[in-house]
């Protein structure tokens, strides 16, 4: 595919939240769904902590074509929270709490906030922090949340 040009991408429909980076997200999500029931928590739990970022990623990209974005750099839960409108806070902690029972938004945020920096590499000595399968019901919650919100949109 050519790269559009500037001219052409200002002209291009932005969305909020990013279909494309969504889709992504999600499918890493039902990845890691699928692992959870084989009993591969570990290699669930990292889908779904990459999942969380891009979840919360695809309110900051930037839309350069149809089906590509740009997204934040970073992979702290809490700062790219940190960095969304007021608007998009309060839709996704609103939505993410009615998906889920027992694990709040500002409680799943903070708990996973650093979830894939910890968890990526496992062979590494300074990975002590370990996580169970509530990670990957949270990214179930939150994937389910940007896409009620995207819909309300009309995205």
């Amino acid at each position: 595919m050519r790269p559009l040009s500037s001219g052409v991408r200002s002209q291009l429909i932005q969305q909020n939240p990013n279909i494309a980076v969504w889709n992504s997200a999600d499918q890493y999500v039902q990845s890691a769904e699928l692992l959870l029931d084989q009993n591969r928590l570990h290699s669930a739990v990292v889908l779904s902590a990459l999942a969380n970022e891009l979840l919360l990623k695809s309110f900051l990209s930037v839309r350069l074509a149809p089906w590509i974005a740009t997204t934040e750099f970073g992979h702290s839960l809490v700062d790219l929270f940190d960095k969304l409108e007021p608007i998009d806070q309060l839709d996704l902690e609103r939505y993410v709490d009615e998906e889920v029972d027992e694990l709040g938004f500002n409680e799943g945020l903070n708990k996973f906030s650093k979830s894939f920096i910890e968890l990526r590499y496992p062979h590494e000595p300074q990975t002590p922090k370990s996580y169970g399968s509530d990670i990957v019901y949270f990214s179930r919650a939150m994937s389910n949340a940007v896409f009620k919100i995207a819909r309300a949109r009309n995205v």
